[in-house]
């Protein structure tokens, strides 16, 4: 039985993810403030009271819904949501909520994501399509999430303690289950919480996965989680590899979507050089943490914090 250590390296998600979001709320913030004029009729959908649901507003609440296979169904619900909004909206109203220092500060703060979303996205480059060896490289260089992807189904008993005491570590080193690790940390009188998962490669944290793909059934991972100590038994990895064929169109969206993102960042540091910027107080050093393994796979910080789901 093998006891592997890694650190946790899961971190805040990406910036720019922020502009997906900016038409609904945009659509919130509109309401923050004064009314605008009326519309003209043939673009009010619907009316709340003396409030009016726009067009232009449910246009917005679509954009940031993505596509989807029902556009009537989907309209429909973009538009009851609006009036519920516009509800709760006339309400806070009424309650002077805009007047509330809280209310007063979350509202500038998502005018000021906003905006700052808005900015990246207009100074970042469209990525040019992956060319075919581009495409056929990451696939070969990502084994755990293509040619030998599998549904991993793992045991984690969560340890209430900053470090694994060095008796536990002794007493599970000669577990092969999870129902013998369960066993030795019950002989220690050893506090954990336990839950069996099953879970695709493409679901996982990019981290975990690269750490899961070395395993045999029987190891145990060793990993910190917010104050804790986990440990994470695999119990069976069941293969269900994916061609290249079928994995190539979300392979070009996922390069093209971390080439904007690239691009984004080099502009943000770009402005960041230019700009004039002094730190009264620093609360820590926040470097960014590396990951070597999945930097050498071509993956972006964000994929190894979060996985990439649809693979």
């Amino acid at each position: 039985m093998l006891i592997k250590k890694y650190p946790n390296t899961l971190s805040m998600p990406r910036a720019c993810r922020l502009f997906a979001g900016v038409a609904s709320v945009a659509v919130l913030l509109a309401g923050c403030g004064q009314k605008d004029e009326k519309a003209a009729p043939s673009q009010v959908l619907a009316k709340v009271n003396d409030g009016e649901i726009t067009v232009m507003q449910l246009n917005g609440v679509l954009r940031g819904a993505g596509n989807t296979a029902d556009q009537a169904l989907a309209k429909q619900n973009a538009l009851d949501y609006l009036v519920n909004q516009e509800i709760l909206q006339q309400k806070a109203a009424e309650l002077k909520l805009d007047r509330d220092p809280d209310v007063m500060q979350a509202v500038e703060q998502a005018k000021r994501q906003i905006l700052a979303a808005a900015a990246l996205s207009k100074l970042q480059a469209k990525a040019g399509e992956p060319g075919a060896a581009e495409v056929q490289k990451f696939y070969e260089s990502n084994p755990a999430l293509f040619s030998q992807h599998a549904t991993y189904e793992f045991t984690m008993f969560n340890l209430p303690v900053a470090q694994l005491p060095g008796e536990v570590k002794a007493a599970i080193e000669q577990s092969h289950s999870a129902a013998q690790t369960k066993q030795a940390l019950e002989s220690m009188h050893q506090a954990f919480q336990e839950k069996t998962s099953r879970v695709a490669a493409d679901q996982l944290p990019m981290d975990l996965l690269l750490q899961l793909f070395k395993l045999k059934a029987g190891d145990i991972l060793v990993r910190p989680e917010a104050g804790n100590v986990m440990l994470v038994q695999l119990v069976r990895a069941e293969g269900s590899p994916v061609s290249l064929a079928d994995s190539k169109e979300r392979i070009v969206a996922y390069l093209k979507q971390t080439a904007e993102q690239e691009s984004a960042n080099s502009k943000l540091a770009e402005l960041k050089k230019a700009a004039k910027v002094t730190y009264l107080k620093r609360f820590a050093n926040n470097a960014a943490a590396s990951a070597p393994a999945a930097a050498a796979n071509g993956l972006s910080t964000d994929t190894v914090n979060s996985g990439l789901k649809g693979f």
